[in-house]
């Protein structure tokens, strides 16, 4: 598909934004764009095709190998899971299902992981959408998180969020910023700066606070009308793309062997082909020879003339630095995903004792709110909780019959849980 980033308008369900997950700025842009690329009449995911210059501009990438640079991201993100709160369980998954990169199209096709669909297609109700220009310009990950948070409550113009809710969604861990004074800095305070900057949303903010301790932050969501926010500017990242042909042949001698970058019949044919495909297709064809030319590596091929200019060539003429370059990659992408593999397995362990300890720390809110009501409101909650109850468990707590107690603390519990951690 051909972005256009300023008409770009992304739609998700409210419940996914306020899954937990953490990605990077640009793994997160990435998501957004195929976002904004569903249609509201689709009923299934299709498989999204984006161009990889069109990301390296999304992502602001500035080096000459932004093939692989998109690569990685996208690896990344495979490898990363999010996990969605359901009624009475939460969903762990992955945000892709496959990538699959079309190197003659130089485009990256893309599939959504398919219980993705209830979150992003067919949405009727409890769902938000904006601009993508609203985040393009975001550098900070945190700063993308908490502008969908608020902007799913614009209209209401303020927003409580229970600070141990928020830094689960945001997946920060325990041992990350564990003061309020070095949350609200690095987080909140960075969001803010950016937001205002960049966006047209930005918020103020204050502590809510129990026995002196922070127990959740209250956003003052301010939409910034008089302010003319940015059409998306690439033309930092326009201007690498069109560098001059002097700069990029000065990169590809630096590739030569060294006795070779002074040749000016190799300069000649560096520039004919710079002119004619791009750097990167003319840098390859140059790591090719390197590592083949019998002229480097005296003996390697008796069938072949030591001629590294005449090697050098026939290899740009006949692209071998592709299937060159390909192999190479494989190689770095296999290694990567083994160790993206365990790194995946490690964050899994870790998320689910930080679900384990949100749900333990939701208990023992829940368990303090309980011991705070008066007997009268001790009594309202009971009798609640008596008439919420299926018949069978209501006759067992009426006549208390064996676990009515605890039948009665568990339905209890489980409306205390609505109130004080669903919006």
């Amino acid at each position: 598909m051909k972005i256009n980033y300023n008409l770009a308008v992304v739609t998700k369900a409210n419940a996914l934004i306020e899954a937990c997950y953490k990605l990077s700025a640009n793994e997160q842009k990435l998501i957004l764009l195929l976002t904004s690329s569903i249609k509201r009449t689709d009923t299934d995911f299709q498989r999204y095709q984006v161009s990889v210059k069109d990301l390296a501009k999304a992502f602001g990438l500035k080096n000459t190998d932004i093939y692989n640079e998109v690569r990685a991201i996208v690896l990344g993100l495979q490898r990363k899971t999010l996990s969605i709160r359901q009624e009475d369980a939460f969903l762990d998954i992955n945000w892709l299902s496959s990538a699959k990169y079309i190197f003659t199209k130089g485009i990256v096709e893309l599939s959504f992981d398919s219980q993705l669909k209830p979150y992003l297609l067919n949405l009727k109700k409890r769902f938000t959408s904006y601009k993508f220009k609203d985040i393009a310009q975001l550098k900070s990950s945190f700063s993308i998180r908490i502008f969908e948070l608020l902007k799913e409550f614009e209209n209401i113009k303020s927003r409580v969020i229970p600070l141990i809710e928020l830094r689960a969604m945001l997946q920060i861990p325990p041992t990350q910023y564990k003061t309020y004074f070095n949350f609200k800095n690095r987080v909140l305070l960075t969001a803010q700066k950016e937001l205002t900057k960049k966006s047209s949303l930005t918020f103020e903010f204050e502590a809510i606070k129990e026995c002196r301790k922070v127990v959740a932050i209250r956003f003052i969501i301010k939409e910034q009308t008089t302010m003319q926010v940015a059409q998306l500017d690439f033309s930092v990242i326009r201007d690498i793309e069109e560098a001059t042909i002097k700069t990029e042949l000065h990169k590809l001698i630096a590739l030569l062997p060294e006795q070779y970058r002074e040749q000016a019949t190799i300069h000649k044919k560096l520039t004919a082909y710079l002119e004619k495909y791009n750097f990167e297709y003319v840098a390859r064809n140059i790591a090719y020879a390197n590592a083949n030319s019998n002229a480097i590596h005296k003996g390697k091929n008796l069938l072949k003339k030591s001629n590294y200019r005449g090697y050098l060539t026939k290899s740009l003429d006949n692209d071998f630095g592709l299937e060159f370059q390909e192999d190479h990659n494989l190689q770095k992408a296999n290694k990567k995903a083994q160790e993206a593999e365990k790194q995946h397995l490690k964050e899994q362990l870790e998320n689910e004792k930080r679900i384990a300890k949100l749900e333990a720390d939701q208990r023992e809110v829940i368990k303090q709110n309980i011991a705070l009501l008066s007997p009268k409101k001790l009594q309202e909650l009971e009798t609640e909780a008596i008439q919420a109850m299926d018949e069978g468990i209501k006759n067992i707590v009426i006549n208390k019959k064996t676990g009515w107690k605890t039948n009665l603390r568990l339905k209890m519990n489980d409306i205390l849980r609505k109130r004080l951690f669903s919006d």
